[in-house]
């Protein structure tokens, strides 16, 4: 079969802004002040509020998950501190 579309999403769940909170819990920039780092004044007409993608297809085939997002968080934050160019 060619051209097929296999989606990897691992069953994971959460919404955006648990996941902005997260990284700046990881990044010691948790103060309680989301307005600080975030700009909550742009709502575009058809705006995302989830995303959501089903694995089936490919856990047939006997794939599953081998991380998990929030142990991986810290170092995928620590990745991007540590080499992105600014």
């Amino acid at each position: 079969m060619q051209n097929e579309v296999y989606n990897i999403c691992g069953g994971f769940e959460q919404s955006n802004i648990d996941t902005v909170k997260k990284i700046l819990a990881v990044s010691n920039l948790d103060d309680g002040s989301l307005d600080k780092y975030v700009d909550f004044s742009c709502n575009r007409p058809g705006q995302d509020v989830r995303y959501a993608l089903n694995d089936d297809k490919l856990r047939s085939l006997g794939w599953s998950p081998v991380k998990q997002f929030d142990e991986e968080l810290t170092k995928i934050v620590d990745h991007y501190k540590d080499r992105f160019i600014w």
